[in-house]
């Protein structure tokens, strides 16, 4: 069985390409340069170079794909591009493994959300088997802290005190490949995958303190001054202001939640954010 993947040059996608060569899987990775193609080819991958904004420059390859993987980057044309795929795995039979996020709906006030929850419509209203993963946020997110622990022994975020169900990458990933490798097991299902327990970024401060054997504060910023630090790093516009809702809807509660979906997968608890902070440390240091 060929596995299509998308987004391989990503946190998940990468991760991912790790877990299923390592499962002796075949796949075909789509991406967009040639450079990008030598550093998966590199990992054992195949590769084509193509565009997901020209269906035609990957429908060939999905259309000799039993499965693909769906990940796109966050950008005002996502859904378009998403639709494209779906479209396209329509027309060629090949089932779908959607990565969403955690509170997906057409509604939400994050337009992150609202375009995973536009695609998940659009696959639930298609001819096509299809599974949806809905990830909360991601612990690698915590590395963009690196630079401040560093200098200043600070993690900085306008989370307020919200409790947050972050999930590692790597548990991601061996959630996602389970379902790529059986996939007929979780035809039409969608599961909520989060840590074990949700955190606030004070506690993730004091569980850094203790991993490093310093005092790191958590300082709370404003959603102005996080907007003002994200674009001043270059994120765009659009992206920097979609963090801030993520940011919104955390503090309303809406990324609390707890499930018991990884360890359904792949038959353990996920890991733990101190575990993450451990297994990182040097990366803060």
């Amino acid at each position: 069985m060929m596995i299509f993947v998308t987004g391989a040059t990503g946190t998940i996608g990468n991760l991912l390409l790790r877990e299923l060569i390592g499962q002796n899987q075949e796949i075909a990775a789509l991406v967009r340069t040639e450079e990008q193609a030598r550093h998966v080819k590199e990992l054992g991958a195949s590769v084509i170079v193509g565009d997901l904004n020209e269906p035609s420059s990957y429908k060939p390859t999905l259309a000799q794909c039993e499965i693909a993987f769906v990940l796109t980057a966050a950008t005002p044309n996502q859904v378009e591009q998403e639709n494209n795929l779906v479209a396209s795995a329509v027309a060629v039979g090949t089932s779908l493994v959607y990565l969403s996020v955690l509170g997906a709906a057409p509604n939400s006030k994050s337009r992150i959300a609202r375009n995973h929850g536009e695609t998940q419509q659009v696959l639930a209203q298609s001819d096509v088997n299809y599974t949806v993963l809905q990830p909360g946020s991601f612990m690698q997110n915590l590395l963009n802290s690196t630079y401040s622990v560093r200098t200043a022994n600070v993690i900085a975020a306008p989370a307020a005190d919200a409790a947050i169900s972050m999930i590692d990458a790597r548990d991601i990933a061996a959630s996602v490949a389970a379902v790529l490798i059986n996939p007929l097991r979780h035809v039409n299902q969608t599961y909520q995958l989060t840590g074990s327990e949700a955190v606030t970024y004070a506690q993730v401060a004091s569980q850094l303190s203790a991993v490093l054997g310093k005092q790191i504060n958590y300082n709370d910023i404003t959603s102005d001054e996080a907007l003002q630090s994200y674009l001043s790093n270059g994120i765009s516009q659009w992206l920097a202001e979609a963090i801030i809702e993520i940011y919104d809807a955390s503090r309303e509660g809406y990324a609390s939640l707890v499930t018991g979906d990884v360890d359904k997968l792949i038959g353990r608890a996920p890991r733990s954010v101190e575990t993450f902070l451990s297994d990182y440390a040097d990366s803060f240091k």
